[in-house]
């Protein structure tokens, strides 16, 4: 069976996989700080399948991946709200054919979309 390249899987090495619950032992500000500092100054790649979490630690790893590395994100899986925060600092962002995204409804208040701001 032959397989068209404009279809196949990249091959793609991942240097951050972040899975399950943004600000669980797995997903949090330390692996993503450790990761960028042993590859300061090359390209980051980073997996992401998560159902969200912790706000707060989304946008604390929204804010590492501004550093001056090129960071890419990619979402396969259900991925909701701290999940795509976190990916909002990335300088790429891509999306498997069968991922999905999911958010809450708009902020009901001021404060809510200041702290997202």
């Amino acid at each position: 069976m032959r397989i068209n390249s404009q279809y196949a899987m990249s091959k793609t090495t991942y240097h951050i996989s972040l899975k399950g619950y943004v600000g669980g032992w797995d997903f949090d500000r330390s692996t993503v700080d450790k990761t960028l500092a042993k590859n300061e100054g090359k390209e980051v790649n980073v997996f992401i399948d998560s159902f969200g979490g912790s706000l707060a630690t989304g946008l604390s790893i929204s804010a590492a991946f501004r550093n001056p590395v090129k960071v890419n994100v990619h979402f396969v899986g259900l991925n909701a709200t701290a999940a795509t925060i976190a990916s909002l600092g990335a300088t790429h962002i891509s999306i498997d054919a069968g991922a999905m995204q999911g958010r809450r409804p708009a902020c009901p208040d001021e404060s809510c979309r200041m702290a997202l701001a």
